[in-house]
C-alpha cells in the first residue's frame, strides 16, 4: 500500500495547476551559415568595369547582399562576409562568399546583388558620365533563384544588370566634335532613361543602360544653353552586360 500511495502522489503532483499554465514550447530557431561560390557572367565584355578592359573580377573586401523571406513572411536584407585573399579564385572569376541567414523561410526566392553596398533605386538617373564612376559607383549584377531549403545554393553565377554605352557627338551643321563641350546627356529608348550630369569634360562619355526593351533611341545633350537631340528610328535591342560603342550626330534645336 505504500507503494501505491507514493505513486498516487507522483501523479498526483503530475497533474497539478501549474503543469496547465506552462508555456508552449517554441519552434527551432534557424540561424543558418551558407558558403556559396559566386561566379562571374563568363563573357568577353562584361559590365562592372573595376577594370580598363572591362573585365569583371572580385577583390580583397568585396560583399554581396542577400535579400530573403523569413519565417514571419517578411523580406530581410544580410551581408556576407569581406572576402579575403583565400576566398578568390580563377583570378578573380570566382569567390567563395559566406552568409548567414536568420529564420529563412524553406525554399522562397533569394536576391543576391553585388556589390553589396549598391542602392539599385534611381541609379541611372545619377551618372556623371566618367569611367571611374560607372565602375565604382553604377555597375552591378545579381542572381535570383529559391532557397536549397533553408541554405542559399551552392553555386550561381552573376548576371549584369544593365549595358554601357561608349559615347562620342558631333554638331550635325558644323561636323565638330563637341563631346567634351557637354554638360548634360540624357538617353533613353521609352521604357527607361539614364542621365548624366557632367561636371567636367570628357571624351569619350560613359553611361549606363538598361534598354533590354527593344525601342526607338532617343539622345538629349546639353552644351551651355543650347540643347542638341537625336532620334535612332530603329528597335534596338541591347542586352545587358554588354559595351556599345556609338558617334552621335546630334541636331541643335
Amino acid at each position: 500500500m505504500a507503494t501505491l500511495a507514493v505513486v498516487a502522489g507522483f501523479l498526483t503532483a503530475a497533474c497539478s495547476n501549474d503543469d496547465y499554465n506552462m508555456e508552449p514550447s517554441q519552434a527551432p530557431h534557424h540561424v543558418v551559415t551558407s558558403k556559396v561560390t559566386v561566379n562571374m557572367a563568363d563573357t568577353d565584355d562584361a559590365t562592372r568595369a573595376l577594370n580598363p578592359d572591362w573585365t569583371k573580377t572580385f577583390v580583397v573586401g568585396d560583399k554581396i547582399s542577400v535579400q530573403y523571406k523569413n519565417t514571419a513572411d517578411k523580406y530581410h536584407v544580410v551581408v556576407s562576409e569581406a572576402l579575403t585573399d583565400a576566398d578568390i579564385q580563377n583570378g578573380g572569376k570566382s569567390a567563395n562568399f559566406t552568409v548567414t541567414l536568420d529564420e529563412p523561410k524553406e525554399n522562397t526566392g533569394c536576391l543576391i546583388t553585388y556589390p553589396a553596398e549598391r542602392e539599385t533605386f534611381d541609379l541611372l538617373l545619377h551618372q556623371d558620365g566618367t569611367f571611374a564612376s560607372l565602375a565604382n559607383n553604377i555597375e552591378y549584377a545579381q542572381y535570383h533563384n529559391n532557397l536549397d531549403g533553408y541554405n542559399l545554393p551552392g553555386s550561381m553565377v552573376l548576371s549584369p544588370q544593365m549595358s554601357i554605352f561608349v559615347l562620342k557627338f558631333k554638331d550635325s551643321a558644323t561636323g565638330d566634335d563637341i563631346t567634351d563641350q557637354i554638360t548634360e546627356l540624357t538617353v533613353s529608348n521609352n521604357a527607361n532613361t539614364s542621365i548624366a550630369t557632367i561636371t567636367s569634360p570628357q571624351s569619350p562619355i560613359y553611361v549606363a543602360v538598361n534598354f533590354e526593351s527593344s525601342d526607338d533611341l532617343f539622345f538629349t545633350v546639353k552644351v551651355g544653353s543650347d540643347t542638341y537631340i537625336k532620334k535612332i528610328w530603329h528597335f534596338i535591342y541591347h542586352p545587358n552586360g554588354k559595351v556599345y560603342h556609338y558617334n552621335v550626330t546630334v541636331e541643335k534645336q
